[in-house]
């Protein structure tokens, strides 16, 4: 064989093998695409999953766009003794935003000022499809744990019996809720989704200064 068919035939080798190579790499890519859409079709497979979700999602929202980062203030709760087998260190990390009146004497610090400013705004977005602000004020020296609390907990009965007004699907009571027993997601004004006003309590209190100079509450409910 001459030095020119050599040449021609190693060529037609090279062009046969990269021709395979894609022909390989385009298969592969419409099988990991076929699995992608797979995945994406298989919808979860209970409302419990989509609330899971919608819980994540919602916990770790941004918040760069509130400021500077100024302090965290959490809210511990004196365990009674029977609370005390399932919180074996005796505290509850938490505080009922429906009823606090019901542990607030047994809140750890509750009557130090920990937001030592007269005005404050507070971001509520969860549960609320629709979040929303209000703005808190003190004629004291600021706001003690205790009194951020009640304040707090005022605001959510406040949305929520707004919500109750302005929603035409009204929410399922607990007694007639059969398999998922979470609330119903409503089209008020807030739109709440997924917890009773029961079902949340409050962790944490993530304080920020806006660009503007104001003091800007985020925070961190568990249910």
């Amino acid at each position: 064989m001459t030095s020119l068919s050599k040449f021609v035939s190693v060529g037609r080798l090279l062009i046969l093998t990269l021709a395979l190579s894609l022909v390989l790499n385009c298969s592969n890519r419409s099988d990991q695409n076929a699995q992608v859409s797979n995945s994406q079709d298989k919808a979860p497979a209970n409302g419990l999953e989509l609330i899971r979700q919608r819980e994540v999602r919602s916990q770790t929202k941004p918040t760069d766009q509130l400021g500077n980062h100024v302090s965290t203030i959490d809210f511990r709760v004196r365990a009674t003794e029977e609370e005390s087998k399932e919180f074996s260190d005796g505290i509850i990390p938490w505080i009922g935003l429906d009823e606090p009146r019901k542990e607030i004497d047994r809140l750890l610090d509750g009557d130090r000022i920990v937001i030592p400013y007269k005005d404050v705004t507070l971001i509520i977005d969860y549960p609320l499809g629709n979040s929303t602000s209000a703005d808190l004020r003190t004629g004291r020296e600021g706001f003690s744990r205790k009194s951020l609390v009640s304040e707090i907990s005022r605001i959510y009965k406040e949305i929520y019996a707004e919500e109750e007004k302005t929603a035409t699907i009204i929410t399922v009571p607990r007694d007639q809720r059969k398999g998922l027993i979470n609330r119903n997601e409503t089209n008020g004004k807030y739109a709440i989704w997924g917890h009773d006003l029961s079902d949340l309590a409050l962790s944490l209190v993530e304080v920020y200064r806006s660009p503007d100079g104001k003091i800007v509450l985020s925070l961190t409910i568990e249910s």
